[in-house]
């Protein structure tokens, strides 16, 4: 199998993460899909369209990224057809001391195209601090 296809959408959100750790730009951008409609959406900024773009971003992002490493945790997956939704919790931590630095909460949508799953749309957001409830506990609609 070439490093550009991945057989499932786990596949492709681990080499997502794995290219983030090593800040690999090629290793990122392969995990993503050349349609034109891909999106992504970095923590408090506005959306991205296309390959350029997203490129430009991760470009920036991963050039001065500390070393960090993931510790996610999947809050929920759902598959049908040819789309993968994946909803995680990214836990961030800094260098080799694991100190966790960062929560967000993340949309991670894959599509199956003819060379694997690839990935149309990240979405990253700060998530709410820990309340000691689970995610239902008393979890009232906003908008």
């Amino acid at each position: 199998m070439p490093d550009s296809e991945f057989e499932t959408p786990q596949q492709a959100e681990d080499a997502f993460y794995r290219a983030f750790e090593l800040r690999d730009l090629d290793a990122m951008m392969r995990v993503w899909s050349d349609a034109d409609y891909i999106e992504c959406i970095h923590p408090m900024q506005d959306r991205l369209q296309g390959q350029a773009a997203i490129r430009a971003s991760w470009a920036e992002i991963l050039k001065r990224a500390p070393e960090v490493t993931f510790r996610n945790n999947a809050a929920n997956i759902h598959r049908q057809g040819d789309l993968a939704i994946h909803v995680i919790h990214e836990n961030l931590q800094l260098g080799d001391q694991g100190l966790e630095t960062s929560r967000m909460i993340a949309t991670n949508v894959y599509e199956k195209t003819p060379a694997g799953w690839k990935m149309i749309l990240h979405h990253a957001s700060p998530a709410p601090k820990e309340t000691g409830r689970s995610d239902t506990a008393g979890s009232k609609v906003l908008h």
